[in-house]
């Protein structure tokens, strides 16, 4: 399918599911995510940060004050609710952006920080999606992310190939991804993982490697470098 098209499709998904999303999600969001969105914005430090993906702006309370935070979303309706949320964060400067991550119209080595969450999932083309991060973030910063991801539990991996054909309908979501090989794939190199849910989600934090190195040194560095946390 061209990438226009994709584009297009994801818009268009999302947007007509934007005055419903919230409610779709309040309980799981009550009870896990918003515990788990704290935890990954509590490794991110003021400064230049872009929160990618970021739907109707359930990260903006986690904030850290003093940020200057670009908050993108490839759907306008998704946005406006982002926006609205952000007036109420008056400790921080937040701009929104409709965007596609696969083309963020950012000048290089811009932000200290990217922060993602259940976005990998969601994106047709996550490694171009990774790279166009690893792009925009400076050398040394880093990349938080909140992921559904395949959980090492050969049973749960079975149960999120079954309820991935759900959500790729409704909101066009693979709970099955290997996030963290993805990220490893993209020019990362992974810090740290922490498993939440049994391994089926979870909190990475990476920073871009060097420009210079190949893809083989790329996956090896990052193999390497992997610590996991239960």
């Amino acid at each position: 399918m061209p990438v226009t098209k994709r584009r297009n499709d994801i818009r268009t998904k999302y947007d007509r599911i934007a005055p419903s999303y919230d409610a779709w999600d309040a309980i799981p969001e009550r009870l896990y995510y918003r515990l788990w969105r704290r935890r990954l914005w509590g490794n991110a430090p003021p400064g230049r940060i872009l929160d990618v993906g970021a739907g109707t702006g359930k990260n903006i309370d986690f904030y850290p004050p003093g940020a200057q935070v670009a908050v993108v979303d490839i759907s306008p309706r998704m946005l406006a609710q982002a926006a609205a949320r952000a007036c109420a964060r008056q400790d921080v400067a937040a701009s929104p952006f409709v965007m596609d991550i696969r083309a963020l119209a950012f000048h290089d080595s811009l932000f200290d920080t990217v922060v993602g969450s259940f976005i990998l999932m969601v994106v047709p083309d996550p490694v171009k999606a990774l790279e166009e991060i690893r792009r925009v973030c400076k050398p040394g910063g880093r990349l938080l992310l909140l992921e559904f991801t395949r959980s090492h539990n050969r049973s749960l991996a079975c149960l999120q190939a079954l309820l991935s054909g759900f959500t790729r309908l409704a909101y066009g979501a693979r709970l099955n991804r290997d996030i963290v090989a993805l990220v490893q794939r993209s020019g990362f190199k992974i810090i740290i993982v922490e498993k939440v849910a049994w391994g089926m989600v979870r909190i990475i934090q990476a920073t871009p490697l060097d420009e210079a190195a190949t893809p083989q040194q790329y996956q090896q560095a990052a193999e390497l470098s992997v610590t996991w946390t239960t």
